[in-house]
């Protein structure tokens, strides 16, 4: 049975959550960035749903992953990883495909045809991004070393985040706007 008031439970689902996402963009925006890259004639209806195809592809194979290496059974995981919300891994595929769509028509990025609300929304979604994954390769080296398990140890690596976080976002807004 599952216990709604687990916070491991949550955690480790969010977790969990957070790799399908980052699977589903794998194979999604490899996808799209593959035949723009390569200039392949394709039509763009094609290329989403070629698009959607790959995101749950390779969201399935990532999930199935991190589940075998949560002491899973292969065919437990696999199975897990199919059933984990896959109607709801569809409709964030979709959502992401019209999305792109919408923002790029012809599947090609340019900046300049984009308003302020849009530049806003990238700047803010990819300065949150820089932020986490920074602050995740802090959290990464502290769980794999003895470092940051001090206080003054752990202000001082979350400085350095936010520092990195600043330059990064400095350069990102530069080339955004």
């Amino acid at each position: 049975t599952f216990d709604w008031s687990c916070s491991h439970t949550w955690k480790q689902s969010a977790k969990n959550t957070a790799w399908c996402l980052f699977g589903c963009s794998i194979g999604d925006f490899g996808t799209i960035l593959f035949f723009q890259l390569t200039k392949i004639p394709f039509p763009v209806l094609a290329i989403m749903i070629l698009a959607i195809i790959n995101g749950l592809i390779t969201s399935i194979i990532l999930e199935t992953i991190i589940l075998i290496r949560q002491n899973l059974e292969f065919n437990k995981a696999f199975k897990t990883a199919l059933g984990m919300s896959f109607i709801s891994m569809i409709s964030m595929e979709i959502t992401m495909n019209l999305t792109d769509y919408l923002l790029t028509p012809n599947l090609e990025w340019d900046i300049n045809k984009y308003n302020f609300e849009v530049k806003l929304l990238v700047s803010i979604s990819l300065i949150s991004l820089s932020y986490h994954i920074f602050a995740g390769l802090r959290h990464l080296i502290a769980d794999f070393t003895s470092y940051g398990h001090e206080l003054n140890e752990a202000a001082n690596s979350a400085k350095f985040v936010f520092g990195l976080t600043l330059i990064s976002a400095v350069i990102l807004l530069m080339e955004i706007w």
